[in-house]
């Protein structure tokens, strides 16, 4: 999970902000490119390249001054901003077009809700897209701790919960999901499977220093939740494979009550079919 382009959809409400300082502090972290896309219902005649939301934070992290230009902060670090006009009918249609456009390694999406013209959640934008784009996706939900400190920029991730199942076996996302778990130097990984037999986890390559997965009792929503509180988890890690299995890309009721509840934001990663 080489990260080059983060692709953060935003309406730039007050709910977005911890999701958009999640983008802003990845994009930094990977070196790479950030779209902000900031979704306008009325064409704006005027292009803010960098809105004051991303100006204020980075003065917040010392890396740039509110009275910068505009054009000097987005060249030095990176940052495109792109707003999209569309039908407030087809949001989705509106993502997937700027995504097919723009390739993303990792979209990161705020699921508010009811707040914003966006309603992410509640029109399950967020998550179809998600399934659509079968991209990593990173969610936050209105009540999801933040693993980066926004007044600071100071990284908190610490513990990362990764249910694991049969279906889909988690075999072909774990390069990507190790490689992501990089960018933040040490993390405790913890494997939970909810079952009496946890699937087969390869030992091959940078895989064999995963640790063994937990065998759990709880059902699986109210167990990935209840332990992600538990434990304090700061990241759950979720594979995913279409609309096939238990992690069902995000459309499926399993998938939506963890991304809409979790305690935590949550990260899923597709699944190639077969592996």
């Amino acid at each position: 999970m080489t990260i080059n382009s983060i692709v953060h959809p935003t309406d730039l409400s007050e709910a977005c902000i911890p999701a958009f300082a999640h983008a802003l502090r990845l994009s930094l972290l990977a070196k790479c490119h950030l779209d902000v896309v900031h979704i306008v219902t009325q064409r704006d005649a005027e292009e803010d390249l960098v809105p004051p939301q991303v100006r204020h934070t980075l003065a917040l992290w010392g890396l740039a001054s509110e009275s910068d230009p505009p054009e000097s902060i987005g060249e030095r670090l990176n940052i495109k901003v792109a707003k999209l006009q569309f039908s407030a009918a087809d949001p989705v249609s509106g993502v997937i077009g700027y995504l097919r456009r723009h390739p993303s390694d990792l979209v990161v999406f705020a699921t508010h809700g009811r707040e914003g013209w966006m309603r992410w959640t509640r029109g399950s934008v967020a998550e179809t897209v998600a399934a659509r784009a079968h991209t990593p996706s990173l969610f936050f939900s209105p009540t999801a701790r933040s693993f980066i400190d926004e007044a600071t920029g100071e990284l908190l991730l610490r513990r990362v919960l990764l249910p694991v199942d049969h279906d889909p076996v988690p075999g072909s996302a774990l390069p990507a999901i190790l490689d992501f778990l990089k960018l933040f130097g040490k993390t405790e990984l913890r494997l939970v499977h909810f079952g009496t037999k946890a699937p087969e986890i390869p030992s091959t390559g940078e895989a064999e220093d995963l640790p063994a997965a937990e065998l759990l009792p709880d059902p699986a929503v109210e167990g990935i939740l209840g332990e992600a509180e538990r434990w304090k988890a700061d990241l759950i890690i979720m594979p995913t494979a279409g609309h096939d299995g238990f992690k069902d890309a995000i459309s499926g009721s399993t998938s939506e009550r963890v991304v809409r509840h979790a305690p935590c934001p949550v990260l899923t990663v597709p699944v190639r079919h077969g592996s």
